[in-house]
């Protein structure tokens, strides 16, 4: 597979790790953005911070068979990968983003993390996940932590559609 490395400004969407199709005959295509490389907006603080995103799903097994979860112990030997860790311009910060628990039994981060620390030792790695319904946190090394919302934003968005809305005229 051969994917053109670009920049993006446009708003962050990722497949997490999944490829489609649309009948068990049809070939494999992959959904949304596999990576997403960010460039810093300059502003009166800085040049802003450069960040290659990952979207990353934990290693689902029950899909159906006109879906596949690419499993974190292949992706990390993929090239477009390596290549996106490694990419030409400058990064600050690789971000890992999915809903996959931060760490213990099932999560993939770990796999993920340690593959980009082995590539870039100096870089951060921030890792935001949720699987668990727990919150959550870990710290991977000196510069990498990963942070699990529990379910606290699912009891806003309840909240939020069963109040009434009344606008005051």
């Amino acid at each position: 597979m051969s994917l053109r490395m670009s920049r993006s400004t446009t708003p962050l969407h990722l497949s997490l790790s999944t490829s489609d199709q649309s009948t068990a005959t049809s070939p494999l295509l992959m959904v949304g953005r596999i990576f997403q490389y960010t460039p810093g907006q300059a502003n009166q603080m800085g040049p802003g911070l450069r960040i290659m995103t990952f979207g990353v799903l934990f290693d689902f097994t029950g899909n159906s068979n006109v879906s596949k979860v690419i499993k974190a112990a292949d992706l990390v030997q993929q090239q477009w990968f390596l290549d996106a860790v490694n990419f030409s311009e400058p990064v600050d910060l690789f971000l890992l983003i999915g809903h996959n628990p931060i760490h213990g039994s099932g999560s993939t981060f770990g796999l993920i993390h340690d593959t980009i620390r082995n590539l870039r030792p100096n870089t951060p790695i921030q890792a935001f996940g949720g699987h668990t319904h727990i919150r959550d946190f870990t710290v991977y090394d000196d510069k990498s932590t990963g942070l699990e919302s529990g379910m606290s934003w699912i009891l806003f968005i309840f909240v939020a559609i069963l109040t009434p809305c009344r606008a005051v005229l």
